[in-house]
Order: structure tokens, then C-alpha cells, then sequence
């Protein structure tokens, strides 16, 4: 009963340090749950600092960079679609931690790999989670989502 970190892959960047991981895990998540139409969110300590759908992922893509560009300084993108190049273009001028999405367009992931500290993941859909826990001093809180 695996998750989606076990097949995600990892092309590029340093090592994920336990916030990215973190936040990631937020990012994709709530890439996942917009729907159908292609979208992206930019998250910043498992926070949305930028949630948007769009015509294509670039459009998405900005959209939620505008949303809140000083706060996604150093944040999480994540897109329910591959990063097209224009897409990959724009994310080389901004300081971004991680960048997830299923795939990549012809060259995306090459302009990616140019930064070599960004971290690129590849990833499938997560599966729904049956419980939502959060630990608290002296127990937990457990919900459904």
C-alpha cells in the first residue's frame, strides 16, 4: 500500500529537506483536488500563497504566481499538467525550492535542470487519504478530509 512518493522521481536539485517534503506533500495534494481544468498552486510553508486554473498549465501557472509573488519567494509549485517550456522559461527567473508535476514537455525539464538547486519531481496523482491526523501536545486530532 504504497503512496505517491514511493514512484515519484526525482530529476534534478539537492536532496528534499523535511520541509519540502512537507510542503510538498501540501502542494500536490491540492494540485490534485482542483479538477479537471489545468491548474497550479504555489505553496510556501504548507501554506497556498497561489491557487489557479487556466486555459493550459502556463496560464495556470501565472496566474497563481500572481496571486502572491512575494510570499512564493522560495515556495513549492505544483501543476496537474506537464510544465511546458514557456512554463519551465518563466520558473528559471523566480527562486523556487520545488517544482512538481506528472510530466514535462520536450526541453521543460532541460531549462529545470539548468538551476541546480531547484528540486524537480515527477510525480502520479496521490491516492485519497481515509483519515487527516495532526499531533498536538498530549494527543491528535483525527478527521476525515
Amino acid at each position: 500500500m504504497g503512496g505517491w512518493w514511493d514512484t515519484a522521481v526525482q530529476h534534478g536539485g539537492k536532496p528534499m529537506s523535511y520541509l519540502n517534503v512537507w510542503d510538498a506533500e501540501a502542494a500536490w495534494r491540492l494540485v490534485n483536488e482542483l479538477g479537471d481544468d489545468p491548474a497550479a498552486v504555489v505553496i510556501k510553508h504548507a501554506n497556498p500563497c497561489g491557487v489557479a486554473v487556466g486555459t493550459d498549465v502556463t496560464v495556470a501557472w501565472r496566474k497563481a504566481h500572481e496571486c502572491d509573488p512575494v510570499s512564493a519567494f522560495g515556495g513549492i509549485v505544483a501543476v496537474n499538467r506537464p510544465v511546458t517550456m514557456g512554463m519551465a522559461e518563466g520558473l528559471s527567473g523566480i527562486f523556487t525550492e520545488v517544482v512538481i508535476a506528472p510530466g514535462f514537455d520536450p526541453g521543460a525539464l532541460d531549462v529545470l535542470l539548468a538551476k541546480r538547486n531547484l528540486r524537480v519531481l515527477e510525480a502520479t496523482p496521490p491516492r485519497p487519504t481515509g483519515l487527516s491526523v495532526r499531533l498536538i501536545d498530549g494527543g491528535a486530532l483525527v478527521q476525515t478530509p
